[in-house]
């Protein structure tokens, strides 16, 4: 059995019942000194970064529900890499498996996306702030740019016909 520590999509209890059937949800745990950000390809990734902290939720895996996560999380492919780290969770430190995205390069999530993690987060009673966090994260909008207002001047040259 692996104790695996989930922070993205991963906390929606009714997400990983259709992913990881057999896996076991053990209790809340922090990652000290990281922060959630949304990487290169769209999805949840968590970054060293001192004095953060990143609410998750730990849950035993069985092999086969391991193996499922691996192929879900693209770990064959390159997409995510699986690391070790350490979490406090409800009774103390425990050391847990974790999935990080390859490319950490900054990107923007889907909205259903990140409003799955937003919606287990408030089922999870995570802090006010970190909810709020969450919702300040890089989003695509319905034309794949973001939605987020882009200061002229960051935007790139116009072209001259």
């Amino acid at each position: 059995m692996t104790l695996y520590f989930a922070y993205g999509a991963n906390l929606d209890d009714r997400h990983m019942a259709a992913t990881a059937p057999g896996a076991t949800p053990i209790g809340r745990a922090t990652l000290e000194n990281h922060r959630l950000v949304v990487a290169y390809g769209g999805f949840a990734t968590v970054i060293a970064s001192p004095g953060h902290t990143v609410p998750g939720l730990l849950w035993r895996l069985t092999p086969d529900d391991e193996a499922a996560l691996d192929r879900f999380e693209g770990v064959a492919v390159g997409f995510y890499r699986k690391a070790d780290c350490v979490v406090r969770g409800e009774r103390g430190p425990k050391k847990a498996m974790i999935y990080l995205a390859c490319d950490e390069r900054p990107g923007a999530a889907e909205p259903a996306y990140l409003n799955q993690i937003r919606d287990a987060a408030l089922r999870l009673s995570f802090p006010p702030e970190y909810r709020e966090y969450l919702s300040t994260l890089p989003r695509r909008s319905s034309l794949g740019e973001l939605d987020r207002w882009t200061p002229p001047c960051q935007l790139p040259d116009p072209v001259d016909p």
